[in-house]
């Protein structure tokens, strides 16, 4: 009778933690914003900026490792590459790309990929930031560079 009731209450602990585990993961994934476009904060827009320019790092790697090339941001939304990324990447969790310029509301992207395809630069820029134009740059290397323009106060 002891043993039993210790086997429920190690299994009743273990199953008040997984509960909290699951509730403080579920926690911590980002909810769409009500408004489209919009963020709370400008050190949110900037997090989600950042994500969005290491997700699409990882895209152009596995893209390159299944054709041999880096791609612009059309070949890489149409080729299903998005889909097998998001399930792989925490990147990406609530990012919902899409496929025109803006490919997540407030941040339009361009990708330049060298003709022989071994190499492109990547740019996002905040549209919103109409004074500082804040923007996050990367390339093959993996590496995230930000700026603003010269005459944003405080640079």
């Amino acid at each position: 009778m002891a043993m039993r009731r210790r086997k429920e209450r190690a299994a009743g602990i273990l199953a008040a933690t997984m509960v909290t585990c699951v509730t403080l993961a579920i926690a911590q994934v980002r909810r769409p914003v009500d408004r489209p476009g919009a963020v709370e904060t400008v050190r949110d827009s900037r997090l989600i900026g950042a994500h969005v320019v290491r997700f699409i790092n990882t895209l152009e790697l596995d893209y390159r490792l299944a054709h041999g090339t880096f791609a612009d941001w059309n070949e890489l939304y149409q080729s299903g590459a998005i889909g097998a990324a998001e399930r792989r990447s925490p990147d990406a969790t609530g990012l919902a790309l899409g496929p025109g310029r803006e490919v997540v509301p407030g941040w339009s992207l361009a990708i330049v990929v060298s003709r022989d395809g071994q190499s492109y630069q990547m740019s996002l820029r905040n549209v919103d930031d109409k004074q500082c134009r804040f923007s996050f740059f990367s390339d093959p290397s993996g590496l995230i560079y930000q700026g603003n323009v010269m005459a944003c106060p405080g640079v």
